[in-house]
């Protein structure tokens, strides 16, 4: 009796529900708005996408889509730009994909998110190109022309005004509002500016003017040193449930950005370098206490770092303090250096106290702060958690404390944890990594 020789493409026998959940927990990883490179799991997953499409029709159905969600382009020809392209993508890469869309249109809708993280080169010398033309934006407009579905963008921006060119590309050929339609889903964009000798401050109305923002709900801006200036009309902020800054943003913009999203959610503000200018103590009515408490309503998570910088505090209000944080009620999440959210006990010399938490926090990281605290009343502080009165903080349940480097034997972080009750509240502890974290220039 002769048998048949098993196929050596044929698909094990697993339900198609499992086997579609595996290939799914391939998708390519998304850059955070501060990452400089793909995440490390990026060209591993990629690699194993392209050979599953290799493998089977089934399974060339369902990692096609996810082969092709994030698209990554180095567009610079400086180092270490030019490196990295040659790994993830570069100039070439956009070209034949470009190819492939015009030839696949069904492959079109399945980019969604496009990042793009150094500089678009300016200056690439091919023979076909005329003087001044600025070929990386161009190829970059035509791609985004072709793909309807974005949802993510990531751009570094320069300091030049390449914005307005590749408007221009995204424009040419229709009407007033064909950004609005290239980007009908776009709803997440992220801004990268590293630091420039050359560029104290940057106008951050120039892109979103451009009608990028009319369905733009999450919106993250990174520049390690230097000073955001604003133009008067806020009304990207309206749509906005998630914002999150790093720079150095004055408390009257944040007052007016808040003022307009009415619906945000969640805000991450850590302050860099402002360069060379200087930031003057804003109106009362107008400080970063009288921001947050107009979002009392809608803020559910909330991350406020002044890293080195404690000049910033004046931005806060007279008190330099949160006093704000009892009004906002929904408030879940909140990361917070120390110095910012409490004071000398006058009931109790020598010990410190909270200026007020909002009452139905669930998570609460709190930060050591620059300069080095006294660190034997942080370590009261810490222990007084541990007998917390629940009726207070009835929803209180994670308590992190973030250190400077190096931890000194003063606190004995161990010791201070097992003085909590893990069932009620649990207590961690790690390593501040701010800088690390969001690549800060501290000068």
């Amino acid at each position: 009796m002769q048998h048949n020789a098993p196929d050596p493409t044929a698909i094990p026998h697993l339900n198609r529900n499992v086997l579609f959940r595996l290939i799914h927990l391939l998708r390519l990883p998304v850059n955070s708005f501060v990452d400089t490179v793909p995440p490390g799991n990026f060209l591993r997953n990629r690699s194993i996408l392209y050979n599953l499409c290799l493998t089977s029709r089934y399974l060339y159905e369902h990692a096609t889509p996810l082969l092709y969600e994030t698209v990554v382009f180095f567009l610079d020809d400086k180092e270490p730009s030019k490196t990295l392209a040659k790994t993830y993508g570069d100039m070439r890469h956009l070209l034949l994909l470009i190819r492939t869309l015009v030839l696949n249109p069904n492959r079109s809708p399945m980019i969604k998110n496009v990042v793009c993280p150094s500089n678009l080169a300016a200056d690439i010398s091919w023979p076909w190109l005329q003087p001044g033309d600025v070929f990386a934006q161009r190829l970059l407009g035509v791609m985004l022309r072709l793909c309807p579905n974005v949802e993510l963008l990531l751009l570094r921006q320069p300091p030049d005004d390449w914005y307005q060119y590749l408007f221009g590309i995204l424009t040419r050929g229709t009407g007033n509002n064909s950004v609005r339609v290239v980007f009908a889903q776009l709803s997440t964009l992220c801004l990268q500016q590293l630091d420039n000798d050359d560029l104290d401050e940057i106008v951050l109305d120039v892109p979103l003017r451009l009608h990028w923002t009319q369905n733009i709900v999450r919106l993250h801006i990174w520049r390690d040193r230097g000073f955001y200036f604003f133009d008067p009309n806020f009304s990207w902020a309206q749509q906005l449930l998630e914002l999150k800054f790093v720079g150095c943003v004055e408390a009257t913009a944040m007052y007016r950005i808040c003022r307009e999203a009415v619906r945000l959610e969640i805000l991450s503000l850590v302050i860099s370098g402002s360069g060379n200018r200087f930031l003057y103590p804003p109106p009362a009515e107008r400080d970063l206490n009288h921001a947050l408490a107009l979002r009392a309503g809608t803020l559910k998570e909330l991350e406020f770092r002044t890293c080195k910088f404690d000049w910033y505090r004046d931005q806060i209000g007279i008190s330099e303090r949160l006093k704000c944080l009892p009004l906002l009620e929904r408030l879940e999440r909140l990361t917070v250096e120390i110095p910012i959210i409490s004071k000398m006990s006058r009931t109790n010399p020598g010990s410190l106290t909270f200026v007020g938490l909002p009452r139905n926090i669930i998570s609460l990281e709190i930060v050591e702060g620059w300069p080095a605290q006294n660190r034997a009343l942080i370590e009261k502080l810490l222990i007084e958690f541990a007998s917390v009165d629940s009726d207070h903080l009835l929803s209180l349940r994670r308590i992190r404390y973030v250190f400077n480097t190096p931890n000194p034997t003063l606190i004995d972080l161990d010791r201070i944890g097992s003085s909590f009750d893990p069932t009620r509240l649990r207590f961690s502890y790690e390593e501040d990594n701010i800088e690390e974290r969001y690549h800060l220039n501290q000068d």
